[in-house]
C-alpha cells in the first residue's frame, strides 16, 4: 500500500500491479502515472487515479476509493463485516452521487459504520473482501 500522507490522489499502475511513485495531473483531466526505475530513470504507465475521500479510519489512516475496510458495530445493534469503498452515481441504486460501501455480494450500504479499519485496497488485494 502507498505511504500514508495527506495526498489527494494516488495512482495504481494496472500493468505493473503496483502503486505509482509519482502522478502528473493535467488541466484537461488527463494524467500520467510514473515509476522510478534503476539509474534514476523514470517511465510512465496507464492506470487508475484513486481519490482520497476525505475521512480517516480509527487509526488516522486516509481512506481512498477502492480501499477495503473492516467494521464491527454489533455492540450498538449494527453490522459487522468488510466492504469496499466505491463512488456510486446511479440514482436507481443510491439517493445521491457519493462515496458508499459495497459488500462482497455487491450490496450497497448507504450508511457508514461508526468506526472502521482500512485493511487493504481492492486493486492490490481483492481477496481481502471475500475473507472474513
Amino acid at each position: 500500500m502507498s505511504q500514508e500522507t495527506d495526498e489527494l490522489f494516488r495512482g495504481w499502475i494496472t500493468e505493473l500491479k503496483s502503486w505509482a511513485d509519482w502522478i502528473e495531473i493535467y488541466h484537461d483531466g488527463s494524467f500520467n502515472l510514473g515509476k522510478e526505475i534503476p539509474l534514476g530513470l523514470e517511465n510512465s504507465y496507464d492506470g487508475v487515479l484513486i481519490q482520497n475521500i476525505g475521512i480517516k479510519d480509527n487509526a488516522g489512516k486516509d481512506a481512498f476509493g477502492d480501499d477495503i475496510i473492516e467494521f464491527d458495530n454489533t455492540d450498538i445493534g449494527g453490522m459487522k463485516g468488510r466492504a469496499r469503498i466505491i463512488y456510486e452515481y446511479d440514482r436507481t441504486l443510491v439517493p445521491a452521487p457519493g462515496w458508499y460501501l459495497e459488500t462482497k455480494d455487491k450490496r450497497i450500504l448507504k450508511q457508514w459504520p461508526f468506526g472502521f479499519k482500512i485493511i487493504g485496497n481492492y486493486l492490490e488485494n481483492p481477496e481481502l473482501l471475500d475473507s472474513e
